[in-house]
């Protein structure tokens, strides 16, 4: 089955917005600390299946890239209905997600300033300095992974350069 891939390259000039969300174990993270000059690969989603997805393409970027980059998920907490309690939410996070740091954003509102979409897994690749090099839209494949690896082993003078290019490629 061919599954269409987005595949859209960003290089921006500007920093990373500032941010400050607590993690699933209640833990304080600012967009600063982030980033220590290695790579940072975000993946973010807003459904209910994206701690599973988060999960998925944590395990898979931490397979093939290792400790050269740092993976962090987001999630889109914003439709969580008011009554179901914070901490229900955060003891699933931790579950699903007990080695990767999983940012909680109640209000959705850094999930929009990063430029992540709702209805779907993203996965968005940060330099050192926090400049976006890519965005990837759907689940993990091969494609997708190696679309990743491909930008992140690139040498710094050969990475995506300040404009918008999307791609649509074959999938499996």
């Amino acid at each position: 089955m061919l599954l269409p891939i987005i595949v859209s390259s960003v290089a921006i000039a500007s920093p990373l917005p500032s941010f400050t969300l607590e993690d699933q174990f209640e833990r304080s993270h600012r967009a600063t600390d982030l980033f220590d000059g290695r790579p940072v690969i975000i993946v973010g989603g807003d459904e209910r299946q994206s701690d599973d997805q988060i999960r998925d393409w944590a395990k898979a970027l931490r397979g093939r890239l290792g400790p050269e980059v740092r993976v962090f998920g987001l999630a889109n907490l914003d439709g969580v209905p008011f009554f179901v309690p914070n901490q229900s939410v955060r003891n699933g996070l931790k579950e699903k997600n007990p080695k990767t740091i999983v940012l909680c954003d109640w209000d959705g509102r850094v999930f929009e300033r990063l430029g992540f979409e709702e209805d779907t897994i993203s996965v968005h690749v940060y330099d050192g300095k926090g400049r976006l090099l890519i965005k990837i839209r759907g689940p993990t494949s091969p494609d997708r992974l190696e679309s990743i690896v491909r930008v992140i082993s690139m040498p710094q003078d050969r990475r995506p350069k300040p404009k918008t290019q999307t791609a649509t490629a074959a999938g499996r």
